[in-house]
């Protein structure tokens, strides 16, 4: 075999194993995630106090029967946070990229290894995409504050 044959072998299989590493550590988080009885909603959602709603909202007037919009907006209850989903979408996406970075550093260290010196130049982009963080962490900035 010829030098650029066994490059491209080890790369397959170094990025086959990386690759499986990185699945069956996710089927295990996830695996733990269910057995425990885990649910992307819940976690997903924050506790609603009383402090963050109106007057009117805080202490409704009594129902004979409450209905399920009452009980949604009780305190104590869980509520979709708009912040939490975008930052969880923003870490997929950033976990992304880093998985393909290293994706690209594994090729680069095979046949390329003069690129690697571009991987520096990469920093000032996942500061700029640290960017979708920030409406979560203006909300948990806030709700210290309180």
């Amino acid at each position: 075999m010829d030098e650029e044959t066994v490059k491209l072998v080890y790369f397959i299989a170094v990025t086959g194993l990386v690759t499986l590493i990185l699945l069956s550590v996710l089927a295990a988080i996830r695996r733990a995630l269910i057995k425990q009885g885990w649910r992307i909603a819940e976690a997903m959602s924050e506790e609603l106090d009383a402090a963050s709603l109106p007057a009117a909202m805080a202490n409704p007037a009594p129902q004979a029967t409450p209905t399920a919009a009452d009980t949604y907006q009780l305190p104590g209850h869980l509520i979709p946070s708009a912040s939490r989903l975008i930052g969880m979408v923003g870490l997929v996406i950033m976990a992304a990229m880093y998985v393909g970075i290293g994706y690209f550093a594994l090729y680069a260290a095979f046949f390329s290894p003069a690129s690697l010196a571009y991987i520096d130049d990469l920093a000032k982009y996942f500061l700029v995409g640290s960017a979708l963080f920030a409406p979560y962490a203006f909300n948990q900035l806030s709700s210290m504050m309180k």
